[in-house]
């Protein structure tokens, strides 16, 4: 084989690598190290500063901070547009027999830390490697299409415990990621951990939820009295939006979650609870395939395999064209060669015959020996592939 060969031959393999190896879509490396922390800042804090602190209320959400290459990145669940749109409907039309609601929940993403802002707390929970905070950017993705409410009450049986309906709020958002980071590949800070607190808003009820019939108009007439009592009033003193709390939470309670609305029946007593407590934090097997992608995002290894597929596919359609091209020039050679040049129709009849007859000589020549690219002494004939997708880490 010619020394020029050898060279097409190298700088198509070093284009298939470059097809083939894992970058980042982002300014962090794959390679480098990322500290995760977990974050507060007291609830409502645009509207009454730390108030809400004092009462163990939270906003909460998860900051990463690169340590190469010195990146903020920060990640939360909010209401759309704001935790009241969650709690009161929007409007209520009693001679329609409409309710209104815009209660959306949505994953926040910065890519900054407003230290001014998460003062609540900071708590350096894992580490994690650039490729593992791309995959869960991209899990994050699919989180934001799966959920897209803001349900803020979670509700369980009064006597069991049995939870009925989950909550979707930030906190959940919180611990659902750290268990994704940690089948991702994530690992807990080596020193002793003080399982982090989150707070928890609780209905407790007697009896399993019932879907209310909306197209039902008496059942839409009483939900509209539900939500009117429920609404705060102006001017209401402290005594009187104790005593509607009260109310409200006794007896039948409608709940509007994730787009269909719930008739439930509230425990005689401490019907709901609010608490700020310890949740553990993730261990035991690690189960990667339990993190989820959107078609349009996927992980860092599947982007691997993607553009190798995509590198063989051009690389076999580009060699097939050569050998088309080679097929057509040999063909017309030999036509010319036999019809115009009256050449007999033998192996004389090639075009460049000389050439080719020197190249078996070349090939059985002990001075020059092809050595494979990607195969190394100790593989197999099937280790070409596998030596590729090692490079990938597949």
């Amino acid at each position: 084989m010619s020394i020029t060969m050898v060279r097409v031959l190298f700088v198509l393999v070093v284009l298939l690598m470059g097809l083939v190896l894992p970058t980042s879509s982002y300014a962090f490396t794959l390679e480098e190290e990322v500290e995760v922390y977990y974050i507060q800042a007291p609830l409502l804090e645009h509207d009454f500063n730390n108030l809400f602190s004092y009462l163990k209320a939270f906003h909460s959400g998860l900051y990463f901070y690169t340590r190469a290459t010195k990146q903020n990145y920060t990640l939360e669940y909010v209401a759309v547009p704001s935790i009241y749109d969650a709690i009161f409907p929007l409007h209520m039309n009693a001679t329609a027999n409409t309710i209104t609601w815009d209660s959306s929940g949505g994953v926040l993403y910065s890519e900054q830390f407003n230290a001014s802002y998460w003062t609540g707390g900071q708590q350096y929970l894992m580490t994690i490697t650039g490729e593992t905070l791309q995959n869960y950017l991209c899990w994050a993705e699919y989180y934001n299409q799966t959920n897209p409410w803001y349900n803020l009450y979670e509700v369980h049986n009064n006597h069991t415990n049995f939870e009925y309906l989950n909550s979707s709020i930030c906190d959940d958002f919180v611990w659902v990621s750290l268990q994704a980071l940690f089948d991702l590949g994530g690992i807990l800070t080596e020193a002793p951990v003080l399982a982090p607190a989150r707070d928890f808003v609780r209905l407790y009820v007697t009896q399993p939820p019932t879907l209310v019939n909306t197209s039902d108009p008496a059942a839409m007439a009483k939900m509209i009295f539900f939500y009117e009592a429920m609404r705060p009033f102006p001017n209401e003193t402290i005594q009187q939006f104790i005593a509607q709390m009260e109310h409200t939470f006794s007896g039948t309670f409608y709940y509007y979650y994730s787009g269909v609305y719930y008739n439930l029946t509230l425990a005689p007593t401490n019907a709901i609870l609010f608490s700020y407590k310890s949740s553990p934090l993730p261990t035991g097997p690690r189960r990667p395939d339990n993190v989820h992608y959107l078609s349009t995002c996927q992980p860092v290894h599947l982007q691997s395999v993607n553009r190798l597929r995509e590198g063989l596919i051009i690389s076999a359609l580009s060699i097939g064209g050569l050998l088309v091209l080679f097929a057509i020039y040999m063909m017309v050679g030999v036509v010319y060669n036999v019809a115009i040049k009256g050449k007999p129709f033998n192996s004389k009849a090639l075009p460049n015959h000389k050439f080719w007859s020197s190249c078996g000589s070349c090939c059985r020549s002990n001075k020059i020996r092809y050595q494979p690219v990607l195969i190394t002494d100790s593989e197999d004939a099937n280790g070409s592939i596998s030596n590729i997708y090692g490079q990938i880490n597949c």
